[in-house]
């Protein structure tokens, strides 16, 4: 049995009369959320668990509290949407409301967990808090797994925007005593459609050290999707005297299924002063000055 697509109904709730929890939040935090998975392999079900959020913000300046509830889909084709009940005026939510989403365990590893948490108890007062995501590459192959993460803020999706190339989400990392970096391609979206029969993305990676390619890597192609949910990490072998002249080369392309040849949809160069400007070349320097922290940043895509 799938809980899925409900109409959110309120609940009468006093959270925000508990006791204050010993949370530390960071700085322009939005919101956290906790749930609780597990892989049923008897009812090839995921089993989730939405168990509550907090530290959600205030609607406006003179509404001080929110009417939260949280969406739960399968990426990437939006597959299996579950929504759970409204929690009405409390900016501390506890859901207790599990899920059973149906899927093969073959498709888990390719497969995201999207939680969106929105305000708004009518229609037409809804709104977008933030949202996490969840890799199920990295679930646990057996037991109940108790999770937490911080809501980000969704790209937003213009009609000028749709009109450029896309964007992508990097992950950087670096590992100094591993000489070991580290790059994640999350995901991109709003990619520019490539001919009638609609876009079959991938990710191609160039890792250089001054002006040589030292290393180029792929993701695989996704069908069919100009939001693609990739989640797949690289490794390059880089010592930290040589990483100051290092960089990446991320491009996505259009594949042409090895019938035709394949398209650049955009770009976007990752690397020191010496090679990026602007955000490529801050999300650079902040990976260089975090060791072993997962940097995460949205790029616009250039031609």
């Amino acid at each position: 049995m799938s809980l899925s697509s409900r109409d959110p109904s309120p609940t009468s709730a006093n959270e925000d009369e508990e006791d204050e929890e010993d949370e530390v939040y960071p700085e322009s935090h939005i919101g956290r959320l906790w749930f609780n998975i597990q892989y049923s392999t008897t009812g090839q079900n995921l089993v989730v668990t939405l168990v509550k959020a907090r530290n959600l913000p205030s609607r406006s300046k003179t509404v001080r509290t929110c009417d939260p509830f949280v969406k739960i889909a399968l990426l990437p084709k939006d597959k299996h949407v579950s929504q759970s009940r409204c929690k009405r005026k409390t900016k501390r939510p506890t859901f207790n409301e599990t899920f059973y989403i149906p899927i093969a365990e073959d498709e888990l590893d390719s497969s995201t967990l999207q939680f969106t948490v929105f305000d708004g108890y009518r229609m037409s007062q809804q709104a977008i808090i933030g949202e996490a995501m969840y890799p199920l590459i990295d679930m646990e192959s057996t037991g109940i797994q108790e999770l937490w993460r911080d809501l980000e803020k969704p790209i937003e999706v213009s009609q000028a925007k749709r009109k450029l190339l896309g964007d992508i989400h990097i992950s950087l990392s670096y590992y100094p005593t591993l000489d070991r970096l580290t790059i994640i391609i999350l995901r991109a979206a709003n990619l520019r459609t490539i001919g009638h029969k609609g876009t079959d993305p991938f990710v191609k990676i160039a890792f250089s050290i001054g002006n040589k390619v030292m290393k180029t890597k792929k993701t695989a192609v996704h069908q069919d999707t100009v939001n693609p949910m990739f989640n797949d990490a690289f490794n390059y072998t880089v010592t930290e005297d040589d990483l100051g002249t290092s960089s990446l080369l991320v491009s996505v392309w259009h594949s042409g299924g090895g019938v035709r040849e394949d398209k650049l949809i955009g770009r976007v160069l990752l690397g020191g002063m010496m090679y990026a400007r602007g955000k490529e070349c801050e999300h650079w320097t902040e990976m260089m000055t975090n060791p072993r922290k997962m940097i995460k940043y949205w790029h616009p895509l250039g031609p």
